[in-house]
Protein backbone atom coordinates (compact mmCIF):
# COMPACT_ATOMS: atom_id res chain seq x y z
CA UNK A 1 0.00 0.00 0.00
CA UNK A 2 1.21 3.20 -1.13
CA UNK A 3 2.73 5.34 2.17
CA UNK A 4 0.99 8.47 1.05
CA UNK A 5 -2.71 7.00 0.21
CA UNK A 6 -4.47 8.23 3.43
CA UNK A 7 -3.07 11.66 3.29
CA UNK A 8 -6.15 12.74 1.20
CA UNK A 9 -8.18 11.52 4.38
CA UNK A 10 -9.21 15.43 5.42
CA UNK A 11 -7.83 16.87 8.05
CA UNK A 12 -9.87 18.47 11.23
CA UNK A 13 -7.27 20.42 12.85
CA UNK A 14 -3.59 22.44 12.19
CA UNK A 15 -1.92 19.82 14.18
CA UNK A 16 -3.10 17.35 11.86
CA UNK A 17 -2.43 19.50 8.78
CA UNK A 18 1.37 19.33 10.09
CA UNK A 19 1.17 15.78 11.27
CA UNK A 20 0.36 15.16 7.43
CA UNK A 21 3.15 16.83 5.91
CA UNK A 22 5.58 15.29 8.08
CA UNK A 23 4.54 11.82 6.76
CA UNK A 24 4.65 13.39 2.98
CA UNK A 25 8.65 14.68 4.46
CA UNK A 26 9.51 11.47 5.01
CA UNK A 27 8.16 9.41 2.33
CA UNK A 28 9.25 11.68 -0.85
CA UNK A 29 13.01 11.75 -1.77
CA UNK A 30 14.68 15.07 -0.47
CA UNK A 31 14.79 16.04 -4.03
CA UNK A 32 11.72 15.43 -5.19
CA UNK A 33 9.91 18.95 -6.51
CA UNK A 34 6.94 18.37 -4.48
CA UNK A 35 9.33 17.68 -1.33
CA UNK A 36 11.13 21.17 -1.72
CA UNK A 37 7.72 22.58 -1.70
CA UNK A 38 5.87 20.55 1.46
CA UNK A 39 9.17 21.07 3.56
CA UNK A 40 8.44 24.79 2.87
CA UNK A 41 4.98 24.84 3.49
CA UNK A 42 5.07 22.85 6.66
CA UNK A 43 7.58 25.29 8.15
CA UNK A 44 5.23 27.93 7.54
CA UNK A 45 2.44 26.26 8.81
CA UNK A 46 4.21 25.56 11.84
CA UNK A 47 5.75 29.20 12.00
CA UNK A 48 2.26 30.84 11.39
CA UNK A 49 0.21 29.06 14.10
CA UNK A 50 3.22 30.31 16.61
CA UNK A 51 2.95 33.90 15.70
CA UNK A 52 -1.10 33.68 15.65
CA UNK A 53 -0.91 32.45 19.10
CA UNK A 54 0.33 35.65 20.45
CA UNK A 55 -2.00 38.14 18.39
CA UNK A 56 -5.63 39.29 18.76
CA UNK A 57 -7.94 38.29 16.14
CA UNK A 58 -11.86 39.45 16.08
CA UNK A 59 -13.05 35.95 15.01
CA UNK A 60 -10.29 33.41 15.36
CA UNK A 61 -12.98 30.41 13.87
CA UNK A 62 -12.92 31.67 10.19
CA UNK A 63 -9.36 31.88 10.18
CA UNK A 64 -8.51 28.15 11.56
CA UNK A 65 -11.17 26.85 9.63
CA UNK A 66 -9.33 28.62 6.63
CA UNK A 67 -5.93 27.01 7.58
CA UNK A 68 -7.50 23.82 7.13
CA UNK A 69 -9.60 23.66 4.43
CA UNK A 70 -6.65 25.50 2.73
CA UNK A 71 -4.50 22.72 3.51
CA UNK A 72 -6.94 20.02 2.85
CA UNK A 73 -6.65 21.05 -0.92
CA UNK A 74 -3.03 20.24 -1.30
CA UNK A 75 -3.36 17.10 0.76
CA UNK A 76 -6.10 16.04 -2.07
CA UNK A 77 -3.99 16.41 -4.42
CA UNK A 78 -1.07 14.30 -2.57
CA UNK A 79 -3.62 11.70 -2.39
CA UNK A 80 -4.53 11.79 -6.23
CA UNK A 81 -1.00 11.01 -7.36
CA UNK A 82 -0.62 8.50 -4.65
CA UNK A 83 -3.73 6.95 -6.22
CA UNK A 84 -1.86 7.29 -9.53
CA UNK A 85 -4.44 10.29 -10.51
CA UNK A 86 -3.26 13.26 -12.56
CA UNK A 87 -3.24 15.92 -9.97
CA UNK A 88 -6.26 18.25 -10.98
CA UNK A 89 -5.97 22.31 -10.96
CA UNK A 90 -3.14 24.35 -10.67
CA UNK A 91 -1.16 21.71 -9.19
CA UNK A 92 -0.46 19.69 -12.38
CA UNK A 93 2.62 21.35 -13.48
CA UNK A 94 4.83 20.80 -10.07
CA UNK A 95 3.55 16.85 -9.64
CA UNK A 96 4.31 16.40 -13.90
CA UNK A 97 7.71 18.55 -13.54
CA UNK A 98 8.80 17.36 -10.15
CA UNK A 99 11.73 15.76 -11.40
CA UNK A 100 12.54 17.74 -14.07
CA UNK A 101 16.09 18.16 -14.49
CA UNK A 102 18.02 21.97 -14.36
CA UNK A 103 15.26 23.25 -12.04
CA UNK A 104 16.32 24.68 -9.59
CA UNK A 105 14.37 24.02 -5.73
CA UNK A 106 12.90 27.65 -5.78
CA UNK A 107 11.31 26.95 -8.86
CA UNK A 108 9.34 24.23 -7.67
CA UNK A 109 8.48 25.75 -4.08
CA UNK A 110 7.14 29.01 -6.08
CA UNK A 111 4.70 26.64 -8.34
CA UNK A 112 3.48 24.85 -5.49
CA UNK A 113 2.68 28.69 -4.23
CA UNK A 114 1.44 29.65 -7.13
CA UNK A 115 -1.32 26.56 -7.34
CA UNK A 116 -1.86 26.63 -3.76
CA UNK A 117 -2.12 30.61 -3.09
CA UNK A 118 -3.45 32.16 -6.79
CA UNK A 119 -6.18 28.92 -7.06
CA UNK A 120 -6.53 27.20 -4.21
CA UNK A 121 -6.59 30.21 -2.05
CA UNK A 122 -9.66 32.07 -2.92
CA UNK A 123 -12.00 28.78 -3.24
CA UNK A 124 -10.94 27.75 0.39
CA UNK A 125 -12.23 31.22 1.37
CA UNK A 126 -15.68 30.52 -0.13
CA UNK A 127 -15.58 27.37 1.35
CA UNK A 128 -15.08 28.23 4.69
CA UNK A 129 -17.53 31.43 4.47
CA UNK A 130 -20.55 28.67 2.95
CA UNK A 131 -19.23 26.82 6.28
CA UNK A 132 -19.71 29.37 8.58
CA UNK A 133 -22.10 31.81 6.87
CA UNK A 134 -20.22 34.32 6.13
CA UNK A 135 -19.54 36.52 3.11
CA UNK A 136 -15.86 36.90 1.36
CA UNK A 137 -16.50 40.85 2.09
CA UNK A 138 -14.19 43.87 3.00
CA UNK A 139 -14.45 45.34 6.62
CA UNK A 140 -15.89 42.60 8.24
CA UNK A 141 -14.27 40.98 11.47
CA UNK A 142 -12.77 37.84 8.99
CA UNK A 143 -10.97 40.04 6.38
CA UNK A 144 -9.24 42.18 8.69
CA UNK A 145 -8.23 38.40 10.78
CA UNK A 146 -7.23 37.96 7.03
CA UNK A 147 -5.39 40.95 6.07
CA UNK A 148 -3.57 40.91 9.62
CA UNK A 149 -2.34 36.88 9.02
CA UNK A 150 -1.14 38.70 5.48
CA UNK A 151 1.47 40.59 7.79
CA UNK A 152 2.43 37.73 10.04
CA UNK A 153 2.86 35.83 6.69
CA UNK A 154 5.22 38.91 5.37
CA UNK A 155 7.29 38.37 8.51
CA UNK A 156 7.60 34.46 7.80
CA UNK A 157 8.71 35.22 4.35
CA UNK A 158 11.80 36.78 5.38
CA UNK A 159 12.67 33.51 7.38
CA UNK A 160 11.84 31.88 4.45
CA UNK A 161 14.59 33.72 2.44
CA UNK A 162 16.89 33.09 4.76
CA UNK A 163 16.75 29.42 4.53
CA UNK A 164 17.20 29.42 0.91
CA UNK A 165 20.18 31.94 1.57
CA UNK A 166 22.29 28.98 3.45
CA UNK A 167 23.39 25.47 3.34
CA UNK A 168 22.92 23.08 0.61
CA UNK A 169 19.62 24.60 -1.16
CA UNK A 170 21.65 28.49 -1.05
CA UNK A 171 24.41 27.00 -3.43
CA UNK A 172 21.89 24.65 -6.15
CA UNK A 173 19.64 27.79 -5.92
CA UNK A 174 22.72 29.90 -6.81
CA UNK A 175 24.35 27.84 -8.97
CA UNK A 176 21.60 28.59 -11.20
CA UNK A 177 21.32 32.24 -10.66
CA UNK A 178 17.65 32.46 -10.24
CA UNK A 179 17.51 33.10 -6.29
CA UNK A 180 17.67 36.55 -5.84
CA UNK A 181 14.94 37.16 -9.18
CA UNK A 182 12.78 34.27 -7.98
CA UNK A 183 12.55 35.31 -4.78
CA UNK A 184 12.06 39.54 -5.61
CA UNK A 185 9.66 38.98 -7.87
CA UNK A 186 7.05 36.86 -4.97
CA UNK A 187 5.48 37.95 -2.25
CA UNK A 188 3.23 35.51 0.04
CA UNK A 189 0.85 38.82 1.22
CA UNK A 190 0.03 40.29 -1.88
CA UNK A 191 -0.89 36.68 -3.57
CA UNK A 192 -3.04 36.71 -0.38
CA UNK A 193 -4.78 39.82 -1.36
CA UNK A 194 -5.50 38.82 -5.02
CA UNK A 195 -7.05 35.36 -3.65
CA UNK A 196 -9.42 37.40 -1.53
CA UNK A 197 -10.23 39.90 -4.40
CA UNK A 198 -10.34 36.72 -6.74
CA UNK A 199 -12.87 34.93 -4.13
CA UNK A 200 -15.77 38.03 -3.76
CA UNK A 201 -15.45 37.78 -7.50
CA UNK A 202 -16.38 34.33 -7.92
CA UNK A 203 -18.87 34.86 -4.69
CA UNK A 204 -20.46 37.43 -6.70
CA UNK A 205 -21.31 34.80 -9.44
CA UNK A 206 -22.78 32.30 -7.29
CA UNK A 207 -25.69 33.59 -9.26
CA UNK A 208 -25.43 32.78 -12.43
CA UNK A 209 -23.71 29.32 -12.28
CA UNK A 210 -22.18 29.46 -16.30
CA UNK A 211 -20.19 32.59 -15.54
CA UNK A 212 -19.29 31.31 -12.02
CA UNK A 213 -18.03 28.13 -13.74
CA UNK A 214 -16.35 29.92 -16.57
CA UNK A 215 -14.98 32.34 -14.19
CA UNK A 216 -13.19 29.56 -11.80
CA UNK A 217 -12.09 27.14 -15.04
CA UNK A 218 -10.80 30.51 -16.34
CA UNK A 219 -8.49 31.03 -13.39
CA UNK A 220 -7.17 26.88 -12.95
CA UNK A 221 -5.87 27.48 -16.90
CA UNK A 222 -4.30 30.57 -16.11
CA UNK A 223 -2.58 29.30 -12.84
CA UNK A 224 -1.61 26.12 -14.73
CA UNK A 225 -0.09 28.03 -17.45
CA UNK A 226 1.78 30.50 -14.76
CA UNK A 227 2.88 26.90 -12.92
CA UNK A 228 4.28 25.46 -16.43
CA UNK A 229 6.52 28.79 -17.09
CA UNK A 230 7.62 29.10 -13.31
CA UNK A 231 9.16 25.59 -13.84
CA UNK A 232 10.70 26.37 -17.43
Amino acid sequence: MHPLLNIAEPADSIAEVIERMQIIDKNLPSDDGVAYFNRVYMKVTEEVEEACAGAVFENVGFLTRLDVVFANRYLAAVGQDARGEQVTGGWWPLFEERERPNTAPIQFVLAGMNAHINNDLPLSVIDTCRDLALEPQEETPQHRDYTVTNGILATVQDSIKGWFSTGMIASLDKAFGKLDDALSMWSIARGREFAWHQAETIWALTDNPRLHDVYVRSLGRTVRYAGRGILL
